[in-house]
């Protein structure tokens, strides 16, 4: 299922409202291989409560090459009045942080659900992106 939603005066496109085993991936290609770094950032749409335990637990790894990231829970992400609270790790010498830029009380998705949009950036070395092709894969479970 996709949906869209507004970010400023532009429309986006989303993948939505994904359990069980659902991934998506996405390569990108033609990266400059003089950069000393390679910056991944993108938005990260949070459809309806986390789900922290249970039989449908949420998670999110990002895997870049052979190095698989995990994300962490998203659940209560945004702590009121603080936009500048953030979540990071580092693995295998790639760094990344999230935080959320939205209140969890805002409904951008389906019925009335709370949803809450997370901006999250990927810092990846020079031995990581060598390659002409760097293979990136979000996945959902």
């Amino acid at each position: 299922m996709i949906g869209s939603l507004m970010i400023g005066n532009r429309e986006s496109k989303f993948l939505a409202l994904h359990k069980g085993s659902e991934s998506f991936s996405k390569t990108y290609e033609g990266i400059n291989t003089a950069a000393e770094i390679l910056r991944i950032e993108f938005f990260f749409l949070e459809i309806g409560e986390w789900e922290a335990s249970g039989q449908y637990q949420d998670e999110v790894y990002l895997k870049i090459g052979g190095t698989t990231l995990d994300l962490t829970g998203f659940d209560k992400a945004y702590i009121e009045g603080n936009r500048e609270e953030y979540f990071e790790g580092f693995k295998e010498g790639i760094s990344w942080n999230r935080r959320a830029v939205s209140e969890s009380m805002e409904n951008f998705g389906f019925g009335s659900n709370t949803d809450q949009l997370h901006q999250v950036s990927v810092t990846v070395p020079k031995q990581y992106h060598t390659f002409p092709r760097v293979p990136s894969r979000l996945n959902s479970e």
